[in-house]
């Protein structure tokens, strides 16, 4: 989430990865979970599109 938010928390985010598998999940308060989900490895792909591509969903309003 780096993307978004430039933090100590968010830095220490896009160290915790496996690239056969993917990104651990990390709370904020605690050590990372040794489990990869489809949900966690989506919202990173989805952060990383942001980065690339801009806003994913634009409105037709206004």
């Amino acid at each position: 989430m780096w993307v978004l938010w430039p933090t100590a928390y968010t830095d220490r985010l896009s160290k915790e990865f496996d690239p056969e598998k993917g990104v651990y999940r990390v709370p904020e308060a605690g050590e990372r979970i040794g489990t990869f989900t489809a949900n966690n490895n989506g919202i990173i792909l989805e952060a990383l599109a942001y980065k690339v591509k801009g806003p994913l969903l634009r409105s037709n309003a206004g």
